[in-house]
Formats: C-alpha cells, structure tokens, sequence
C-alpha cells in the first residue's frame, strides 16, 4: 500500500527550537530577568519576513515564565500588533495589555490593582474621537433643517456662507457660529493632551509601585511587519510616549524596511527627511538582528520540519540546495511541493508520470526563477538544454585543470554565443547547483533523461495549479 502522504506544514510559529536559537532566547532572557538591568528599556529583534522573529520571542517567553526566579517574577504580555490594528487607537490598545500585565502581579493587593483599573480608563477618556460629525442647527445652512458633516468640511462650508453673506446680520451669526466651533474644538483638543500628559506622569508613579516593587514586566510586541508602516511607528511611539517607565523592558520583532516606510508616510510633510535608522535608535536601546539560517542548516531544517517523510528522501537534497534560508518561505514552497504532489496522485493522468525529486525542482525554480519557469513554459526543451550545460561545464572544470587560458575563454565565448536566451541563467550556481545535485544517471531525478513533452506535464501541473506574480529575483555574482 502506498506510504501515507506528509501533512501540510503550518505557518505557525515553532513550539521547539528548529532553528538554534536557544543560545540567542537564553541571553535575552537572561538580560529581562536579570534584576540588575536597568530599566526602562526596549530591545529590538530585527528580522526580514519570515526569519523566525516571533518563534524567537515565543523562545524568550517560554524561558521567562519557566525558569523565572521566585525572589524576582517577571511577568510577561503578549501584544499582536496586526491582531489589534483595526483598532481606532492601537496605542491605546497596547496601554491596555501592559496595564492588564501590571495587574497580574500576585503579591499586588486589591486598592493597587484598582488604581490600575482607574488609571486605564483615564486613557479611554483622553483618547481623540477618529471621526465624527459637525452638526449644524437647522436655519444654519439656507433651505436646509440641519446637517451633519466632517467637521473640517462642515467648517469650511459655514465660512464660505460667511463670506458669501457680506456684513448683514447672517454673516455675523455665522461668524459667530465659526468662531464657537473652532474654540470648542481647541479646548478638547487641549484638555485631551493635558489629559494624555497627566496619564504619563500616574503610570510612572504607579509603575515604581505597581511594577518595581513587585517584579518586572516583559512586553513582547509582535506581528508590526504585518500593519500598516504608520501604525507600527504608532506602537513604537505609543513605548516611548507613554511606557518608557521603570520595571517595564520591550521586546519588538521589527522588520526595518516597514518601520521606515512608515516614519515616511508619518512625517512626509515635515520640511526635513527622518532618518529611519536614526529614529529606531532613540527607542531601542539593545538592537538584536536575527542571523539568517545557515545555508549548510536548511536541509537540518527541512528534515525537522518533515520529518523525514517525503515521497522521496533525495527531496531533501534537493530543496536544502535550491531553497532561500527563509523558514517561512521554506515551509511555504514545501507546501506548494506537498500540494501538487496530492494532486498529481488524485489524478489518473498525472500519478505515474509525476516523480517527486523533479516535481521538486520545477516548483523551486517556479518560485525562486520565474523568469526562467516562464522560459520554460514557452518551451520545455530548454530546461533539458540548461541542465545539460550546467552538467558538461562540471565536467570540464575537473577535467581541464591543464587548459591554457587563453583556449577556455575561447570556448566558453562560443557557449555564450550558442546560449542563446539560456545565456542570463548560466552564470547562476543556484541554478547549477540545484539541476546537478542529483546524480546524471539517477533514476527519475534529472531532466535531461526526458523528452519536452514530459517536461512539460511539470510546468503544466505546476503553473495551472499555483500561478503567480513574478517574484523578485536575487542577482548572484
């Protein structure tokens, strides 16, 4: 009976260390939980997409509540910035969960914890309406019985009719009418930010008796790549603004190029350009860049993650050659793989003349290549070609170690000749590497044992079932 089919992997992030972070999860969670770490302080793990961020804090998090000293607990909050960026205020969201953290200490006695719960609602009050309308009075616009507009248009709308009306007694009473909403306006406006500023001085005092005298407080924020880029500096200027008090240490996943477009978007008006670098470094005091996996660790990874149970175990060889060190993109093409995989053994067509070490290739080269697959596409018998070439040019860098120079670069000034539109691709090792690293006489591993008709039922399975934008290629020396 045929051997049971490998389940399709979750993006989820990973509940054992499958990346050797513990020696990085064990220094920053000694660094948090270390009572002689002065605070406040905000430690950014930076990471590209997909590098393993939040399955790093989630490490730190664990080790944090397992292994924290009874003497001195720190208690740890969990933020999804993307799960709450929905939110009318995300920075108010944020103020809630550190505050609910505060709360959870056990030896806070119950007048300390209503002084927190007191101090929460202070922020629901102080917090700007994000819309709203201007209503006006019936009689106050002509031929109308009232209305309600955005109160930026609603104002400009009433001064117009003031102009409009010269120096008569509506004009006045427009006038009038103007200057009450504008002055109403200023005044919310105003006890707002006296309501924010006196909301930043009761958290610092409470903090020293709240959070300090009882342990320290860990604030992992996730998930800010996936918001908007102005909400993420939101979050970030909601930690300096109003949580930068002591007892409380931030930890942010942060993808640079979002937190920069953002600060772009925010502050595209000013007269000079921000600095993204420059303003990361007034918020994050201990900056942590996630190393990239090892080339040499991915297939150690994609044995982890599959559990040695690929249709066929030279699968593994093949995807720890061709694949980015990504996690999430490794774990994403092993699902592309997995599912057309399933697909080529529901159909009756497809089951036999679909092999799984080729599969694998042709939905690499879809993913990481595409200006190749589509080459491909248009004619399958110049993926054989490319292959082929990639296989003689082995051989000839073992066997002409005693070439003269001046005959190699003769020869390979006709292979570019010859090369055609193959020739932008010959220079790739990827490439090479991922076509030769199956043996050439491999049974049901290569193409150039295949005719172009049976290449093409690879690109015809894969193209027709996970079609895609072209990715961006990354040029190699």
């Amino acid at each position: 009976s045929q051997a049971p089919l490998l389940s399709i992997l979750s993006d989820q992030p990973a509940d054992e260390d499958q990346l050797s972070f513990a020696p990085y999860a064990k220094t920053l969670a000694d660094i948090v939980a270390d009572p002689g770490t002065h605070t406040p302080l905000t430690i950014g793990v930076f990471g590209d997409w997909g590098r393993g961020k939040t399955s790093l804090m989630r490490m730190v998090q664990r080790r944090l509540e397992k292994e924290g000293e009874p003497d001195f607990p720190v208690n740890t909050i969990w933020f999804n910035a993307w799960l709450y960026s929905r939110e009318q205020a995300l920075w108010r969201a944020l103020i809630s969960r550190v505050l609910d953290g505060a709360r959870g200490f056990a030896t806070l006695d119950t007048a300390a914890q209503d002084r927190l719960t007191q101090l929460e609602s202070r922020i629901y009050g102080a917090a700007a309406p994000a819309g709203g309308h201007l209503v006006l009075p019936a009689g106050a616009l002509a031929g109308l019985e009232g209305a309600a507009l955005p109160p930026l248009m609603g104002l400009e709308l009433l001064r117009r009719q003031a102009e409009r009306a010269g120096d008569d007694d509506e004009a006045r009473r427009l006038g009038t009418l103007v200057a009450d909403v504008e002055e109403s306006e200023a005044l919310t406006r105003r006890e707002q930010i006296a309501a924010l500023d006196d909301f930043r001085r009761q958290f610092e005092m409470m903090s020293k008796e709240c959070i300090v005298e009882h342990g320290r407080l860990a604030v992992f924020v996730d998930d800010l790549d996936r918001c908007l880029p102005d909400r993420a500096v939101e979050v970030l200027e909601a930690v300096k603004l109003f949580l930068d008090v002591p007892g409380c240490v931030f930890l942010l996943g942060i993808a640079r190029d979002v937190i920069e477009e953002g600060i772009r978007v925010r502050y595209q008006d000013y007269k000079r350009t921000l600095d993204g670098a420059q303003y990361l470094e007034k918020i994050i005091q201990i900056p942590f860049s996630l190393p990239p996996i090892a080339p040499e660790a991915v297939e150690a990874y994609v044995q982890t993650v599959t559990g040695d149970n690929l249709p066929d175990p030279r699968c593994e060889t093949v995807f720890s050659v061709g694949l980015d060190p990504n996690p999430r993109r490794i774990k994403r093409t092993l699902n592309i793989f997995l599912l057309l995989w399933r697909l080529a053994q529901n159909r009756d067509d497809l089951r036999e003349a679909i092999k799984p070490v080729r599969l694998a290739k042709i939905v690499i080269i879809q993913q990481y290549h595409p200006r190749l697959f589509e080459l491909i596409a248009e004619g399958p018998h110049h993926l054989i070609d490319l292959e082929r070439r990639f296989r003689e040019g082995e051989e000839q860098r073992l066997e002409g170690a005693g070439r003269e120079a001046g005959t190699e670069r003769g020869e390979e000034g006709e292979k570019a000749i010859s090369a055609g539109p193959l020739q932008e691709f010959l220079g790739r090792s990827l490439l090479r590497a991922l076509l030769t690293c199956t043996g050439a006489e491999e049974a049901e591993a290569n193409f150039i044992d295949l005719a172009p008709a049976g290449v093409r039922e690879y690109v015809y399975l894969t193209r027709s079932t996970v079609e895609e934008p072209a990715a961006a290629e990354e040029a190699e020396p």
